[in-house]
């Protein structure tokens, strides 16, 4: 079950769009100017009854019409039991 932790790191994002590509920065990797984003549906259930779920799915549409999809994963520790 999500912490709302968890929850907050990925609604951070989800909020800003704009902070992928100073975190990209951050860790000086090449990120294009950002033209459109759209907030992808989380949900990879597959037929086999196994449900698969993303934290943050995001598609990013550049100028010159170039998309790529960031998927976003918080790896906090809950056994910790703090907030």
């Amino acid at each position: 079950m999500p912490t709302s932790q968890h929850e907050a790191l990925h609604r951070i994002f989800r909020d800003n769009p704009e902070l992928y590509s100073r975190a990209f920065k951050m860790l000086d990797i090449e990120f294009p100017d950002v033209s459109e984003v759209a907030v992808i549906d989380t949900d990879m259930t597959e037929i086999v009854p196994i449900e698969r779920r993303a934290d943050t799915v995001m598609m990013f549409t550049f100028r010159g019409d170039s998309k790529h999809v960031i998927i976003s994963e918080s790896q906090t520790d809950d056994r910790s039991g703090g907030v």
